[in-house]
């Protein structure tokens, strides 16, 4: 679930006219991010969406980053766009 592609997929739905379907997306991507967020005090650059935690440091070439920007900016606005 990384923040960028998860407002491109969003994005793509509305303006394609599957506004639920769109709805449904930034829904769950953000809950997941807002519990993730009240379990650890940080948003994460990427999260697995199976497991709902954030990427181990074994599992890509770099280490997964810490209060990251794009999901913050993304998460700002799924609930601007849908709250």
């Amino acid at each position: 679930g990384w923040a960028p592609l998860q407002f491109i997929a969003i994005e793509g739905l509305r303006r394609s006219g599957f506004h639920e379907d769109a709805k449904n997306l930034a829904l769950d991507w953000a809950k997941m991010i807002a519990g993730y967020y009240v379990k650890t005090g940080t948003m994460f650059e990427r999260m697995n969406v199976c497991t709902l935690e954030h990427p181990k440091k074994d599992e890509f070439k770099y280490p997964v980053q810490k209060d990251f920007l794009w999901t913050s900016a993304v998460f700002a606005w799924v609930v601007m766009t849908y709250f």
